[in-house]
């Protein structure tokens, strides 16, 4: 299983965001709290990925897990030259494989 999102380690998400990291996007504008349930279906709702939780789960489920690292890492090993971004989303994103 390949797992791409943006997120981190507790410890990381947690510091940037201490309230949790659900939050809404509309016309360019981020909105928390009871903001984020203001306009169902005309915004973005997304929260970062707690990646400690998903290896956890993993390691309990008893696969085996691949390195946690930025896409921009994943993509200098897995993917073609050309399709390489090495800024931008390339270091937001996380990517984590694991299997059974």
């Amino acid at each position: 299983m390949l797992t791409i999102d943006y997120g981190g380690t507790s410890q990381s998400i947690y510091h940037r965001r201490p309230s949790g990291t659900l939050r809404a996007y509309r016309d360019q504008q981020r909105f928390i709290g009871k903001e984020i349930l203001a306009c169902p279906g005309r915004q973005d709702i997304t929260a970062e990925v707690n990646f400690d939780d998903l290896e956890l789960w993993a390691k309990e489920l008893g696969w085996r897990l691949g390195p946690n690292i930025p896409l921009s890492d994943f993509f200098s090993v897995e993917a073609p030259p050309h399709l390489t971004d090495r800024e931008g989303a390339g270091r937001a994103f996380r990517c984590l494989t694991f299997s059974p």
